[in-house]
C-alpha cells in the first residue's frame, strides 16, 4: 500500500474539522475533491474511514487508526522537511504557529511583518482557530512550535513553558496599550526548543 502524504493530510484535516465542508475550506480545495481523495483513500485502505452522518464525519476504527499513524507519520515529514531545508540553506526554516481569532488580528500580522522582515528565508503557517483547546492539542501534537493566548486559562498545564508579557498599563492612550500587546513575548510555548518569532 503507497499512501500519499498529501492524502494524509486531507485524512487529518477531516479529522479535526468533522465535517468535509470546513475540512475542504480550510485546505483551500472544492468539497466534491475532498470527497474523492477520501474515496481513493479509503480504496486504497480497503476500508471506510468515516462515517457521515447528519452530525458529521466520524471516524470508523479503521479511521482511527490510520488518523493516529498519520500524524506520526505527516509529523515526521515535517521535522525532516524542515531539517533538510536548513541543512540547504542557512537560515531557512519554518515555524508553525497558532493564534485565536483576535490576536490572528491583532498581534500576530505586526509581529509576523517584523518577523519575516528580519528572517525571509524561514516559511511561517499561521493556524487561527477559535478553540484554545484545538490549538494545546496541535501545539501537545507538535503540530504547532507555539501559540498566542490568553493564558489564564493555561496555569494548570505543568508540560508547557508559558510566556506571559506584563501586565497591561492602565492608560488612557489606546496606542499605549496596543504596543504593549505586541510586544514580546506573546503566547505559550512547548517544553521543547522554538525559533523566537514574537
Amino acid at each position: 500500500m503507497a499512501l500519499d502524504l498529501r492524502a494524509l493530510r486531507q485524512l487529518l484535516a477531516l479529522a479535526d474539522h468533522r465535517s468535509f465542508g470546513r475540512a475542504a475550506a480550510a485546505l483551500r480545495m472544492t468539497q466534491p475533491a475532498l470527497s474523492r481523495s477520501m474515496k481513493g483513500l479509503e480504496a486504497e485502505v480497503g476500508a471506510e474511514l468515516f462515517e457521515r452522518s447528519p452530525t458529521g464525519a466520524v471516524p470508523t476504527d479503521e479511521g482511527r487508526l490510520l488518523i493516529e499513524r498519520a500524524r506520526e507519520l505527516v509529523r515526521a515529514a515535517d521535522e525532516l522537511d524542515r531539517e533538510l531545508l536548513r541543512r540547504r540553506v542557512p537560515g531557512a526554516g519554518q515555524v508553525a504557529l497558532g493564534a485565536g481569532p483576535y490576536p490572528g488580528e491583532t498581534i500576530v500580522p505586526a509581529a509576523l511583518t517584523r518577523f519575516m522582515a528580519a528572517h525571509p528565508l524561514v516559511r511561517v503557517r499561521v493556524v487561527v482557530r477559535g478553540d484554545w483547546d484545538e490549538l494545546l492539542r496541535r501545539l501537545r501534537a507538535r503540530e504547532l512550535d507555539f501559540f498566542v493566548a490568553e493564558t489564564s486559562t493555561l496555569d494548570a498545564e505543568h508540560d508547557l513553558d508559558v510566556e506571559r508579557q506584563p501586565q497591561h498599563p492602565r492608560t488612557s492612550s489606546p496606542a499605549a496599550a496596543i504596543r504593549s500587546l505586541s510586544a514580546p513575548p506573546c503566547g505559550p510555548s512547548t517544553r521543547f526548543p522554538i525559533r523566537s518569532l514574537l
